[in-house]
């Protein structure tokens, strides 16, 4: 991921790591954020990116003031994310296609002075949205929060619809111990709004909370030490973010609650987490690759009866003439590409290796070279793949549950993703040239179809045993 990238990625981290979201606008409002929000606008932002200390972002947006808007999605085809530009860009939708996976961004429509960008899961459908007509739209708590934070370079408003908050509270009382428990109430019904306000050039933050009464100001300064607490628990991260998280310090003022902690410190603490939600995301993507090919050979299995490659493509010796990566290309949508290879030839010859740059994106990685993969399969001794001959479920008599079928190797041991030629483990170091996260797990897809993450550190013995489909050696993993 580039500089750049990474950066408006951290920005939008940062506003959603705030604090939960905004709702609408007044409805006459002579700065035009009326039109920017609906009934289910959860988070408003004006950054002046002339402003931000970050050069690409300066020269990206040549300097201008954007404001963002972000939604809670009544629909698949509700936008989740606005991005308005006073002149047309397409830079950043260009940079989001690149970062996202599986998202659909808008190329740019104009709206009134401003050029809107829409960030969805599927593509919007806007002669069908949700909200304005059944709910309250009139939402003055956002421009409230603007004006709280004054008119520095980037100001955050933050606040929470009526019905969310309604219906959250209703269904959750009490929060979940993994979020510090209490009532839900204190931090969604008794909160009017909460704003943050940078400046760089002053090295300054501001952030507010506006509750409905001095009560509700102490509950929450009470209670939200004890749910960071909670989420820290569940998130990979060291030690700037707990550094930033255990500087808060709340101060009451009436019915609402100030915190000004150091810029840098906020700035280190975004950045790391933006980095791990960056892992997060390249695990995810690992993950539900791994279900898909595992499906694609289950689907197989059930076509041909043995895992790939069958009896018929291999050669007089068992051994295959090309990889099970190229025989479920029919079934992960590459059908055509799968009707071109010539399946009586080795991946070698003059032309199969035509085919080799034409690798399907599921088995590609950041960082590794065209028509290499690291997505391979476990190759030994009494593994599914890799011998002379065809494999069935009943060969796996440790369980398919049990036993590994496909993992994902160190980018230094990608092979070419037509070869018969995958994770050729060595028995005494089994684990050694697996790919692994910042917490030493490795990615691993089970022969049932489920997909893990193992701690690497096992023993030796507990990974041939994952990686052999009958030793008799039934294990926890």
């Amino acid at each position: 991921m580039s500089k750049f990238s990474s950066t408006v990625m951290l920005f939008l981290a940062a506003l959603c790591v705030s604090r939960p979201c905004p709702s609408g606008a007044q409805e006459a409002s002579a700065d035009g954020w009326s039109a920017m929000t609906n009934a289910t606008t959860v988070l408003i932002a004006e950054v002046n990116t002339a402003a931000v200390p970050i050069v690409e972002i300066a020269e990206a947006f040549e300097g201008q003031t954007i404001r963002v808007a972000i939604d809670l999605p009544y629909s698949q085809t509700h936008p989740m994310l606005r991005v308005y530009s006073p002149r047309e860009s397409l830079q950043l939708a260009e940079l989001l296609r690149d970062q996202l996976d599986n998202i659909d961004v808008g190329d740019g429509e104009q709206e009134g002075d401003w050029w809107r960008y829409d960030v969805s899961l599927w593509p919007v459908d806007r002669d069908n949205l949700v909200g304005d007509e059944i709910l309250n739209r009139d939402r003055p708590e956002l421009l409230r929060g603007l004006d709280r934070v004054g008119d520095g370079p980037i100001r955050i408003a933050i606040s929470l619809p009526d019905y969310f908050t309604r219906i959250v509270s209703r269904l959750t009382p009490t929060l979940p111990e993994s979020l510090g428990g209490g009532e839900s109430r204190v931090l969604l019904n008794d909160v009017r709004f909460a704003a943050i306000g940078i400046d760089p050039e002053t090295k300054t933050v501001d952030f507010n909370v506006q509750t409905v009464s001095n009560e509700a100001a102490k509950a929450f300064a009470e209670q939200l030490p004890q749910s960071l607490a909670g989420v820290a628990g569940l998130l990979p991260i060291d030690d700037e973010w707990t550094e930033l998280m255990s500087s808060i310090r709340l101060e009451i003022d009436g019915d609402q609650l100030h915190w000004r902690p150091e810029l840098q410190l906020l700035v280190l603490a975004v950045a790391e987490f933006s980095a791990g939600a960056a892992e997060r995301r390249a695990r995810m993507r690992q993950s539900g690759q791994l279900k898909r090919i595992g499906l694609a050979i289950h689907n197989y299995e059930s076509v041909y009866k043995s895992f790939p490659p069958a009896k018929e493509a291999r050669d007089e010796d068992g051994e295959p003439r090309l990889s099970w990566r190229v025989h479920i290309l029919p079934f992960i949508s590459h059908a055509d590409l799968y009707a071109e290879f010539r399946l009586d030839e080795s991946w070698e010859s003059e032309h199969n290796r035509r085919l080799i740059e034409r690798m399907p994106d599921i088995f590609s990685w950041p960082g590794v070279p065209r028509g290499k993969t690291v997505v391979q399969a476990p190759v030994g001794d009494g593994t599914i793949f890799g011998g002379n001959r065809p494999v069935t479920f009943q060969d796996i008599t440790d369980g398919t549950s049990n036993t590994a079928m496909l993992v994902y190797t160190a980018p230094d041991r990608a092979v070419t993703w037509t070869a018969p030629e995958d994770f050729r483990f060595d028995p005494e170091q089994p684990q050694e040239g697996l790919d692994t996260d910042a917490q030493g797990l490795a990615i691993v897809g089970a022969a049932d179809g489920s997909v893990r993450r193992v701690p690497v550190d096992l023993p030796p013995q507990t990974w041939r045993n994952i990686f052999r489909m009958n030793d008799g050696q039934l294990v926890r993993w």
